[in-house]
């Protein structure tokens, strides 16, 4: 079977936020996408405390 690779489309620069313009409870991302360049094991941990029980 062949399986089509989906290309993500860059985000037009109009469609980024200033950081102090998010919605508060989007906080949480914005600190785990600044924190997955520093360490990846713990953001890959705090991530998984966040999913939900299969």
């Amino acid at each position: 079977m062949h399986r089509l690779r989906r290309v993500r489309e860059p985000v037009p620069r109009e469609r980024d936020l200033p950081e102090d313009a998010l919605p508060a409870e989007w906080a949480p991302y914005t600190e785990i996408d600044a924190r997955w360049y520093q360490d990846k094991d713990s953001t890959r941990q705090s991530v998984d405390e966040w999913k939900p029980p299969a």
